[in-house]
């Protein structure tokens, strides 16, 4: 009966790990639109005049846009506000509508229609009012 002293370590740790794998896990939506999304933007904003400054993006244009990418690469692992994903139709419009160079798009792309989606749902299931293009 030697074995169940280690056995009974090693299964407390194998418990321990997995309520701590678990207890970290996130709630967040749709990472790789908010990912796919920003990075559409941020290519996008020197055309639209849009600084790269804040969040703090350094260096020249090309600097500043692989820097943007990669803030928003990590800013992204939160997720968007809203409830559900995009589906990848709505988030191909978006990110076309993006890339078109349309720089209300770019600038505030919650504004258009093909990006209506990343307006956040509240509870009762209201949109927030923006002004649409």
């Amino acid at each position: 009966m030697r074995f169940q002293k280690p056995f009974v370590a090693a299964s407390a740790l194998l418990a321990g790990y997995l309520l701590w794998g678990t207890a970290c896990g996130t709630d967040a939506v749709a990472v790789d639109a908010c990912r796919k999304v920003e990075e559409a933007r941020c290519k996008k904003a020197p055309d639209c005049g849009v600084s790269l400054e804040t969040p703090p993006h350094i260096g020249s244009t090309e600097e500043g846009v692989d820097s943007c990418v990669r803030y928003y690469r990590d800013a992204c692992l939160h997720g968007l506000a809203a409830q559900q994903a995009p589906t990848n139709t709505q988030l191909d419009a978006c990110v076309a509508q993006i890339e078109s160079g349309d720089c209300i798009a770019v600038k505030t792309p919650e504004q258009v229609t093909a990006c209506k989606w990343l307006i956040p749902v509240d509870d009762a299931g209201a949109e927030a009012s923006t002004a649409e293009t």
